[in-house]
């Protein structure tokens, strides 16, 4: 019959050295994707907080564009707003949205006499004061 050497030539299975360094190949390559993933994941965060800002933006010229009575003044409002502009800006008195609680606003007017026209900047801020988005537009001023 078979001897004990004969049966172990043709038994061609894997050793346990062979499969623990298959192991330690396969998960050296997965932690090396698993660092794109994460990457991926601020990134998109990073985006959207953008994305935030750029829509929040074009939401303060839209509620400035609806009530430009209020806003025709040359006027610095980053010490705080009082209470007509901040209820149409939809902030606090520190610039802070009500909705988004991690944006500030910042809001500069300027008056142009030559055209009768109001330089409008806006800025959003997070709460670390890093500009995220800015816009700029122009309000036609008062009929004179």
């Amino acid at each position: 019959m078979y001897s004990h050497l004969n049966c172990r030539s043709w038994n061609k299975g894997f050793t346990l050295v062979e499969i623990l360094v298959t192991l330690v190949i396969l998960s050296i390559i997965l932690l090396s994707f698993m660092s794109f993933f994460s990457q991926s994941s601020l990134f998109t965060q990073k985006n959207n907080e953008k994305l935030t800002a750029i829509n929040l933006a074009q939401e303060t010229i839209v509620s400035i564009k609806n009530q430009p009575v209020l806003f025709q003044k040359a006027v610095n409002y980053r010490t705080g707003f009082s209470d007509p502009e901040k209820t149409v800006l939809n902030v606090n008195s520190l610039g802070i949205f009500n909705q988004q609680p991690n944006f500030r606003l910042g809001l500069d007017i300027a008056k142009d006499d030559t055209y009768n026209l109001y330089k409008i900047h806006v800025q959003i801020y997070d709460l670390k004061n890093d500009l995220l988005a800015e816009t700029y537009h122009y309000l036609k001023g008062p009929s004179l």
